[in-house]
């Protein structure tokens, strides 16, 4: 059993009424969705109902990375850059999903360093792994691409939790600290990579779309960690990083869903926000459609 001591928290929500959880739920409207201007949208709904309206969560814009209209280059193609990108509220979801489209570009056979998805106690703002700081309390999904000990198995996709005191073994590509993998080429494909994270019922499992198809529901297997105990609040990021090699790392939408068991009442976002906030969000989530 891999479990993180201390305490997870703030934002979407989509409930769950079958397996995968999230599917069964809301798939139209997720489907119309638009390549997200970073809005980190929380969206609720119930069996049988409409979504509750969606609000957009705050985020922080860190290092080398460059906004845009319609992406958020999170490291560019020049040596030695990292970026990042947090939300600045905490989240407390039970069960979650995260569904995040990018693109790893870069003109070279071999690419550096990668990218990673996070869910940590505190955020990384700064730092060694991936553009994040080292020694974080929660879990990272590193999108590797560079085979740092030469044993030919990158590209690649890694689980790696942390609590708090453990330094990632960079030199080794995580090897020793990985509590799931698996061998995917995310770099140079004609159409945006996908992945899919849930966090459902302690167990985290990794989902992929390699980008080689225009279908966005073609996603396949790559990791799962079961009985894996994380913070019950944090905040969600990705960064990316480069070194002597280097590709652009384009993020161009991050959505986050909370996950609701059957049976149980979903948490209503209209607590949080007042009528006039709420009006103007029923327009924006109207627009989407």
């Amino acid at each position: 059993m891999f479990q993180l001591p201390g305490p997870f928290q703030n934002w979407d929500g989509m409930e769950a009424w079958g397996k995968p959880p999230a599917d069964q739920c809301l798939a139209s409207q997720r489907e119309s969705l638009p390549q997200a201007l970073w809005k980190w949208l929380a969206i609720s709904c119930g069996k049988g109902s409409s979504p509750n309206v969606p609000h957009t969560g705050k985020h922080e814009v860190q290092q080398d990375a460059i906004p845009s209209a319609d992406q958020i280059r999170i490291a560019p193609s020049l040596k030695s850059q990292r970026g990042s990108v947090w939300t600045k509220a905490k989240a407390a979801f039970e069960n979650w999903e995260v569904e995040v489209t990018f693109r790893v570009t870069g003109r070279g056979r071999i690419g550096a360093d990668g990218l990673a998805i996070w869910y940590t106690e505190n955020q990384g703002l700064d730092g060694p792994v991936f553009g994040s700081a080292d020694t974080w309390n929660g879990v990272g999904i590193f999108f590797d691409s560079f085979d740092n000990d030469g044993k030919k198995n990158n590209p690649a996709i890694v689980v790696i939790g942390n609590n708090g005191q453990i330094n990632y073994d960079h030199q080794n590509d995580g090897a020793t600290q990985a509590l799931a993998s698996c061998q995917r080429d995310f770099r140079n494909k004609p159409y945006p990579v996908r992945a899919k994270i849930t966090y459902y019922q302690k167990t985290l499992t990794v989902m992929i779309n390699n980008g080689f198809t225009p279908d966005k529901n073609d996603y396949e297997f790559c990791a799962k960690v079961e009985n894996m105990v994380i913070p019950t609040q944090g905040h969600f990021g990705i960064s990316a990083a480069t070194g002597g090699l280097a590709d652009d790392h384009d993020v161009l939408s991050f959505l986050t869903f909370q996950l609701t068991e059957p049976g149980k009442e979903p948490p209503t976002a209209e607590k949080d926000i007042s009528e006039k906030e709420k009006e103007k969000y029923q327009e924006e989530f109207e627009h989407f459609q």
